[in-house]
């Protein structure tokens, strides 16, 4: 029961929307992938960096984005700004 209490802790007093990483830290960087994808083609690119998510939302397609390690929260608040996401 502790270790849920800790995570409550880190969460205390802090802005509702506030993005707050409460989990385990199970990678040392964040790894992006990101396949787009029409009625007529398929792209997929590995390897995305955060400098690159404007370049994530092509007019047309339907984006994918897979995140590997979320522990990152300066990441994680560009990927919402960039897809329009609120905080909440």
């Amino acid at each position: 029961m502790a270790r849920f209490l800790k995570k409550r802790l880190e969460k205390l007093g802090t802005a509702p929307g506030s993005l707050v990483f409460v989990g385990t830290q199970k990678v040392d960087s964040v790894h992006m992938e990101l396949v787009a994808y029409n009625s007529e083609r398929i792209m997929e690119t590995a390897g995305i960096g955060a400098h690159e998510l404007g370049k994530i939302q092509q007019q047309g397609y339907v984006s994918w984005l897979n995140i590997v390690g979320i522990h990152d929260i300066e990441v994680i608040a560009k990927i919402g700004t960039c897809f329009g996401h609120h905080p909440l």
